[in-house]
């Protein structure tokens, strides 16, 4: 059985089972809403949140996270480039050969 509320028309749930459905903690949650960063009412102690609001915020979350990512992977690549020099085959000295010497 879920823990919902409903609130002018709008279906809530308690931050416990925002927590098992996002992998979130329910603390974490708790703050979110409590922050406003997602929809949230307290009913005394206990916070229930907007299941769409809370979609909404993790799918910004991930979207974020993926433009941060792609930002790092072109900047190691330009500090990849910039520090990896091209081999060039005449800068490079080819062992010499050694002569066995007999004794």
């Amino acid at each position: 059985m879920t823990d919902e509320i409903f609130f002018e028309g709008q279906r809530f749930i308690s931050a416990g089972q925002a927590a098992l459905l996002s992998s979130l903690t329910r603390d974490y949650v708790a703050r979110l809403a409590r922050d406003g960063k997602i929809i949230g009412r307290q009913v005394d102690r206990q916070w229930f949140v907007s299941q769409d609001s809370l979609r909404t915020f993790l799918v910004a979350q991930e979207f974020a996270s993926n433009i941060r990512r792609n930002a790092l992977i072109r900047e190691r690549q330009k500090e990849y480039i910039k520090n990896v020099s091209p081999i060039n085959s005449s800068t490079i000295n080819p062992p010499t050969a050694t002569t066995a010497t007999q004794f």
